[in-house]
């Protein structure tokens, strides 16, 4: 949706949007790659327990992050072609957006179990357990692979194609 509308939508909330964000230019590599990796555990941690509230958190999150990753993509594409989109995202995304998917299918197993609970069916503490188990020994370590490749194979893939 956020690619579909992009055309229809306005600049200046995606320049707000992108706004919140630090200045990376003035960061060092170590520093770039600690604010990513940091950044995407730390908000995939967040709504997946969020979703002890009826699931509802981790949705709003997929959809979001969907729509916005879309905006950023019609906005770029126009400006930079989409060969620039596909070799920006790519490298790091197929690996960072399964490993978000992931956290978020947690974070929705949590609000059935929660929901389930409230009929007297479910665990809610097994299942967190098992959520967190989960994160720590699959999505964790595919957030910090995504983090290294962003911050390495991503801006040599724009090099190599003439993009940077």
């Amino acid at each position: 949706m956020g690619y579909a509308l992009g055309g229809n939508l306005n600049g200046n909330a995606l320049q707000d949007l992108l706004g919140a964000f630090p200045d990376i230019s003035n960061m060092s590599l170590p520093e770039i790659f600690a604010f990513i990796a940091a950044n995407n555990t730390l908000k995939s941690l967040l709504f997946m327990f969020g979703g002890v509230l009826g699931g509802v958190l981790p949705l709003f999150f997929v959809i979001f992050n969907g729509f916005t990753v879309g905006w950023v993509s019609f906005d770029l594409g126009m400006s930079h072609g989409l060969g620039f989109v596909v070799a920006g995202l790519a490298p790091h995304g197929v690996v960072e957006i399964p490993a978000i998917l992931l956290a978020m299918s947690m974070g929705m197993s949590l609000g059935y179990t929660v929901l389930n609970s409230l009929r007297g069916q479910g665990n809610v503490v097994k299942e967190v357990k098992l959520a967190a188990g989960f994160f720590i020994t699959r999505v964790f370590p595919l957030l910090i692979l995504a983090a290294i490749l962003e911050v390495t194979i991503t801006p040599l893939t724009l090099v190599l194609l003439g993009y940077a």
